[in-house]
């Protein structure tokens, strides 16, 4: 079953509005509700038309089996049961479109549903991705960092060295001057 251009609550809302009626018209006598019944009818087959894609297959269950049993005249009575008979089955009808309406809105709910989620994930994928870019530069600045600081290490090293290797010159100088001015001082005395 599939609707054609209505919402799945206004064709519901008119269901209920024609069960109704045959609600009413079930209470009535078949001489008073006949003619009532003839116009409910037709404004059910208009509406089937109008709403439903299979209509005509519900026109047909609507109606049920069309077959004319030729008696003679028939008594108020079996025309009575005739009358309530067919409402009954009217009504078991316009029961079962309204639940069948009622599960298409569900569907269609559960439908918008899965819709929502699966856009919600989308949506979390291109969070998770946008952040993943984040991180991922971040990461990249911070080795960036690393490495540049570590550069300046060995700069600061390769000046350290570069002064030990100075003291330690400098160092040798004064010893050597040392040891000079003392073996001067020895030759000063001794000679």
């Amino acid at each position: 079953m599939s609707l054609k251009n209505f919402e799945g609550d206004v064709v519901k809302e008119k269901l209920e509005e024609l069960l109704e009626e045959v609600d009413e018209l079930m209470e009535l006598d078949y001489r008073e509700g006949k003619d009532r019944k003839k116009k409910l009818d037709t404004r059910v087959e208009n509406f089937l038309k109008k709403a439903f894609e299979d209509w005509e297959d519900k026109k047909e269950s609507y109606y049920g089996p069309l077959f004319a049993v030729i008696t003679g005249d028939k008594s108020h009575r079996e025309k009575q049961r005739e009358y309530e008979r067919d409402l009954k089955r009217r009504k078991r009808n316009l029961e079962t479109w309204i639940e069948e309406v009622e599960m298409m809105q569900e569907f269609s709910i559960d439908e918008k549903k899965i819709d929502k989620v699966e856009k919600e994930i989308e949506e979390a994928e291109q969070e998770a991705d946008r952040r993943k870019a984040v991180v991922d530069q971040k990461v990249g600045g911070a080795y960036i960092e690393l490495i540049d600081k570590l550069r300046e290490e060995m700069r600061e090293r390769e000046s350290i060295q570069e002064d030990i290797i100075e003291i330690k010159k400098e160092v040798k100088e004064v010893k050597d001057a040392l040891q000079a001015l003392t073996e001067g001082m020895e030759d000063e005395r001794g000679g």
